[in-house]
C-alpha cells in the first residue's frame, strides 16, 4: 500500500486534523511529525511519551533513533488519554496508544488491518476516496519526507537520514515529482 500512495496536501492535512476522530488524528500527527511507518506507530506505548524524547526502533532494521517530543505530539497523546478515559478504559502501564475494543483490557495494539480500516473510514468521511486518490497511512510518512526535504533546502542525503532509509533511492521515491520543466525558464544564459 505504501509505495503507490501520494502525500496529502496542506489543506487535506488541516481537514483531517480537524475532522478525524482521536485515534486516526493521533496516527496522522505521529506519521506526519516523525515520518513513522505503520509498524512503528502501532508499537508505541503511552510510556514512550513520558519524557522529552521518543525512541524509535524500526522493524525494517534502521538504527534506534531519539526524536524530540513536540508540544503538538504531547497534546495529541493527552487527547488520546482523555478519549480512552471518556470510554472508561483503564490504561495499563504498558498500554499501546492505539487500542481496539477487544484490547481495552489487555492494552495490546490494534492490528495493521484494523489501522488501515480505521484510516480508510476516516478518509472517506472527510471526502478523500483512498482508492481513487491513492491515499493511505503511508501518505503521512510522505508528507514528513517532503517537509524535511524542503526544510533541509532540498538536501536528499540529509532527508534520507530523517526518513531512516538505508538506500537513498527509497527517499527519492517519497519526494514529490516536478510537474514539468518550469525551472528551465529561469536558466537562460
Amino acid at each position: 500500500m505504501g509505495k503507490c500512495c501520494r502525500p496529502l496536501n496542506e489543506q487535506e492535512i488541516q481537514t483531517c486534523k480537524e475532522k478525524f476522530s482521536e485515534i486516526p488524528r493521533a496516527m496522522l500527527v505521529l506519521g506526519a511529525t516523525y515520518g513513522l511507518r505503520l509498524s512503528e506507530t502501532l508499537q508505541l506505548k503511552f510510556t514512550d511519551f513520558a519524557g522529552s524524547e521518543l525512541f524509535i526502533k524500526s522493524k525494517k532494521g534502521s538504527e534506534r533513533v531519539s526524536l524530540p517530543v513536540t508540544s503538538q505530539v504531547k497534546e495529541t497523546i493527552e487527547a488520546l488519554r482523555k478519549y480512552y478515559a471518556n470510554l472508561k478504559v483503564a490504561l495499563r502501564k504498558d498500554s499501546h496508544l492505539f487500542l481496539g475494543k477487544k484490547s481495552y483490557l489487555t492494552g495490546k495494539s490494534i492490528s495493521r488491518i484494523q489501522a488501515y480500516r480505521i484510516m480508510e473510514d476516516e478518509l472517506l468521511k472527510v471526502g478523500i476516496d483512498y482508492k481513487t486518490e491513492k491515499v493511505s497511512f503511508h501518505s503521512f510518512r510522505k508528507v514528513f519526507a517532503n517537509k524535511i526535504f524542503k526544510a533541509t533546502n532540498y538536501n536528499l542525503l540529509e532527508t534520507s537520514k530523517y526518513t531512516r532509509h538505508k538506500n537513498i533511492s527509497n527517499t527519492q521515491y517519497y519526494l514529490e515529482k516536478s510537474k514539468g520543466f518550469e525551472l528551465i525558464k529561469g536558466m537562460e544564459v
